[in-house]
């Protein structure tokens, strides 16, 4: 389970953290949920799936529930939207 300290309880809260992501990144609870979930899968269906169109997969205006589309996961609890609004700074 994913605990969320935000106060909307849509975006991962890293404040307890030694080492938090780089700043400027948001990571919503499905789009962690879509991560741990694709640990579950065999590396080559990962692999093959980013493969056919990486610059699709790392545009940050893919929202991370194609990609769980196009790897089939179903019943996770994905990001209503493209999680990366912004660029990084």
């Amino acid at each position: 389970m994913i605990t969320d300290g935000s106060s909307d309880g849509l975006v991962i809260d890293f404040d307890d953290w030694d080492d938090p992501p780089m700043w400027g990144v948001d990571y919503t609870v499905g789009d962690a949920n879509i991560a741990l979930a694709m640990l579950d899968l065999p590396v080559d269906d990962v692999r093959a799936a980013l493969a056919v169109d990486w610059d699709r997969w790392t545009d940050p205006r893919t929202p991370s529930t194609a990609l769980a589309t196009e790897l089939h996961l179903t019943g996770t609890a994905a990001a209503p939207s493209p999680s990366a609004n912004t660029a990084c700074p």
